[in-house]
């Protein structure tokens, strides 16, 4: 039987390696080396008699053709045989060699067209994974839900190869808020400018409102109860020819509408496209999940700009307006003053010194006010600078008393950092300690280091401590720790730095245990130019650059 075996082979069109074994355990040890496109199978190997070898031999190659060689004309045996797998059988005793060739030759067929088509199914896999990755890529990057349900509907038709491909973007079954992206061949080029929105009822609404999945040839279409054809859209809808459905569910159950293709160029549409939707259905409904925090956060955002906008034309307003009134009693306080000069009646000179200083005070405040409520309105500029320089120019631009020794300490190279933050950060914290402090004198020390992932800066003087359950009280807008009378500061200096260290997303902490002396100790975040940076309030920074740094004073105006 061998030796026929092998004869018979060449005439059939096979040219390869003939293996023979003796019993099934042998066979199915030898099939991964041998690699055989053919399978001639004896039906009695002791091994395996009659349909144990096709079922054995099937679980481990269905994809091979298998012809069994039976004895004594058991028909009944080929017959099973074949529904087990086997492609033929033929009768041993009764067994030719033209007869053989020809079982031969159409099982070497058999096995070839199948390798063939197992060859352009795997590239056909490959093409769509490709197609889907690019999908994803391009989804992700889409500006909004309506651009993405369009690029969404066009690559699902692509994928499965359809004629037609519908995206419906449905929030709660708000039907007539939906959202619509389409795609159509050529074979449908008459239905390009197709925009007639679904009533919300039929099969949109079965697949839209559960988690649910529709494959059905162009028959079970118009049988399914669901199917009310195109009903109130007449000759402006394409025809639906077959119908491949999934319904996109959020990650909590959300629904959001439904993926929906018609129409396959080839044949009705199979599992393996089904599955395939299903995944895309999964990418397009992460990114509309996306697209609706990202259109959400922009709406806000939005809002909030202009309230912010809003609020500092509020705040403009209201600073002119009270301005020329105070400038007014302060010049009617000036006037009352030198009349009074000759009757030198220091009881009301005071009276109006007082006066006077309050409405400086209300001055300072407005000012105050006004520098808040524009801080973080604009890009930040960037700049290189030396900070040793800066430190002393900074200091030197607020003129502070001679009796005040004022020491900068700046080991560090120079630096690009947000230099008019900066400036008013330490002008502001100098300021306030000189201000405040409880002698005609006194020692003020500034410096400014590098910790790694941000620099420090330390503003520390010799005055009044600050009490520790006081550390956070005085940065509230107007707070301050002394009583009005004392002191001609607005309340808003420390509530200004505070601010603008925050808004950079820095932070400041106090160092003091109220005796004696107090240390300002600022977290200043590390900046470089032409770069977008979210501070972790969440706030976002935009970084521009500018040729004037730091080292020579800047120019007026």
């Amino acid at each position: 039987m061998a030796e026929l075996l092998r004869s018979a082979l060449p005439a059939a069109g096979f040219s390869g390696p003939c293996h023979h074994v003796s019993t099934l355990a042998e066979a199915v040890a030898a099939l991964p080396h041998a690699q055989p496109d053919l399978l001639v199978l004896a039906a009695d190997l002791p091994d395996a008699p009659g349909l144990a070898g096709v079922r054995a031999l099937q679980c481990q190659a269905p994809h091979l053709p298998i012809i069994m060689l039976i004895a004594d004309g058991d028909i009944e045996l080929g017959l099973s045989c074949v529904d087990a797998g086997a492609q033929g059988f033929l009768f041993s005793d009764e067994l030719s060699p033209l007869r053989l060739q020809r079982a031969l030759r159409s099982g070497l067929v058999r096995r070839r067209y199948q390798a063939a088509t197992d060859l352009e199914l795997g590239r056909e896999r490959v093409r769509r994974l490709e197609l889907l990755a690019r999908a994803a890529l391009a989804l992700t990057s889409t500006p909004n839900i309506q651009e993405l349900l369009n690029r969404a509907a066009d690559f699902g038709r692509r994928l499965l190869d359809a004629h037609q491909c519908v995206v419906l973007f449905v929030e709660e079954q708000n039907w007539a808020g939906m959202q619509l992206g389409v795609s159509l061949s050529d074979k449908y080029a008459d239905f390009r400018d197709f925009a007639t929105l679904p009533r919300g009822h039929g099969l949109y609404r079965v697949v839209c409102r559960g988690n649910i999945t529709l494959r059905l040839d162009d028959a079970q279409l118009r049988l399914h109860p669901a199917w009310r054809g195109l009903e109130g859209v007449g000759d402006s809808h394409p025809p639906l020819r077959g119908l491949l459905a999934v319904s996109l569910v959020g990650r909590e159950g959300t629904h959001f509408g439904a993926l929906l293709a018609s129409d396959k160029h080839q044949g009705d549409f199979s599992p393996e496209d089904e599955g395939l939707l299903k995944q895309f259905a999964q990418l397009t409904t992460a990114d509309l999940e996306l697209r609706q925090v990202w259109e959400r956060e922009a709406e806000i955002y939005a809002k909030l700009t202009r309230t912010n906008e809003q609020l500092e034309r509020f705040v403009s307003a209201v600073s002119h307006d009270l301005r020329a009134p105070l400038r007014g009693v302060r010049q009617l306080a000036s006037w009352i003053a030198e009349d009074l000069e000759a009757a030198r009646n220091e009881e009301v000179l005071a009276n109006l010194r007082l006066l006077t200083g309050r409405i400086e005070r209300m001055q300072l405040m407005l000012e105050g006010l006004l520098n808040y409520a524009r801080i973080g309105r604009t890009a930040l500029t960037v700049a290189e600078i030396e900070p040793r320089s800066f430190l002393r120019e900074t200091i030197e631009l607020l003129e502070p008393p001679a009796s005040f020794e004022i020491s900068v300490s700046a080991p560090i190279p120079s630096f690009s950092t947000a230099v008019a933050p900066l400036r008013q950060v330490i002008q502001n914290l100098v300021d306030n300690a000189i201000k405040h402090h409880d002698r005609g004198g006194g020692q003020v020390a500034v410096s400014i280091s590098d910790r790694g992932d941000a620099f420090e800066l330390r503003v520390s003087d010799d005055g009044p401590g600050i009490p520790q359950k006081q550390h956070e009280a005085v940065f509230v807008p107007f707070r301050t720790l002394q009583a009005a009378h004392k002191e001609g500061g607005s309340g808003m200096g420390l509530t200004l730095v505070k601010r603008v260290v925050e808004q950079l997303g820095g932070a400041i902490a106090i160092v003091s245990k109220g005796a004696r002396g107090t240390c300002f100790v600022i977290r200043w975040p590390k900046l470089r130019a032409g770069h977008v940076y979210e501070t972790p309030s969440g706030r976002t920074l935009e970084t521009r650059a500018t040729n004037r740094g730091s080292g020579s004073r800047p120019h007026p105006g």
